[in-house]
């Protein structure tokens, strides 16, 4: 099975065409190629996803590079690309 990080900077239910864009491209992916994914929100503001979600949501702690390279290399074997 394939697994695929979807940076974005904000996801669904917060109002976002890139994280709206990618969440559809995420289902699609699962659904016609069983290809998984998971997000990692790195945008100024934050809204939580409301209850369970259907993919892992991950925040980035600090909207620093540093912080994005330490969170993608202590995760680098979960994902076949991002």
């Amino acid at each position: 099975m394939k697994h695929v990080l979807h940076v974005v900077p904000r996801v669904p239910p917060a109002l976002c065409g890139i994280g709206d864009y990618a969440w559809l491209l995420a289902q699609a992916l699962r659904d016609g190629h069983d290809i998984h994914s998971s997000f990692l929100s790195a945008g100024t503001n934050w809204t939580p996803p409301q209850g369970e979600t259907e993919f892992p949501v991950f925040r980035l702690p600090l909207l620093t590079a540093e912080a994005l390279v330490t969170h993608i290399g202590t995760r680098a074997g979960e994902f076949d690309a991002i």
